[in-house]
């Protein structure tokens, strides 16, 4: 069996270093690949490395579901995410008629919210409870990164000062890690 294909196997049963290593392995590639993809209209509203975060936590979350066998077959699966990453930032963009939408400010509130229930509120309070149970699990450190990458939308590398972390590509690879972790043990339901 190849490094590849033991790293792919490792991946799937859960191995969270095996997931880490196709992380560090291909992050490169995928930087690489969404920055070519994304052209300057895009640039201004998406960040380079919240959609390699995206691809990355789609891809490694469900890897039990990846039909890709071979490291040529997992290359093309992490740029066809990017494309159809890419495409979906370009849609929210851009209206039905192919130019920028506009969003206007709502002159009066809405009377009621039609959508939400009563069971509706108390699940969201549920999973909100969940979230931060979850977050007080990780080190101090990873979930100060969470926090500012979340909460603030600060850079990588601000990150990387505030928080004690040698380089913006530590803090990416702590956030990517972190995500990774939470979504596992989320579980259903």
């Amino acid at each position: 069996m190849s490094e590849f294909a033991s790293t792919v196997a490792a991946a799937r049963r859960g191995d969270r270093a095996a997931r880490a290593r196709l992380h560090d392995r291909y992050r490169s590639l995928v930087a690489a690949a969404v920055r070519r993809r994304l052209g300057p209209e895009l640039r201004r509203h998406v960040d380079t490395d919240d959609l390699v975060q995206t691809v990355f936590v789609a891809t490694l979350a469900n890897l039990a579901d990846v039909r890709a066998e071979t490291e040529p077959e997992f290359r093309h699966l992490l740029l066809l995410r990017v494309e159809n990453g890419v495409r979906d930032h370009l849609r929210r963009l851009l209206g039905p008629s192919g130019r920028r939408r506009t969003s206007r400010l709502a002159t009066r509130p809405p009377l009621a919210d039609r959508g939400r229930t009563p069971s509706s509120w108390a699940g969201q309070r549920d999973e909100a409870g969940k979230l931060s149970t979850l977050l007080e699990r990780l080190d101090p450190v990873t979930r100060e990164v969470v926090r500012l990458r979340s909460d603030g939308d600060v850079e990588f590398a601000e990150i990387a000062r505030r928080v004690g972390l040698r380089s913006a590509d530590a803090a990416r690879k702590r956030y990517a890690r972190a995500l990774l972790a939470l979504r596992e043990q989320w579980g259903p339901g």
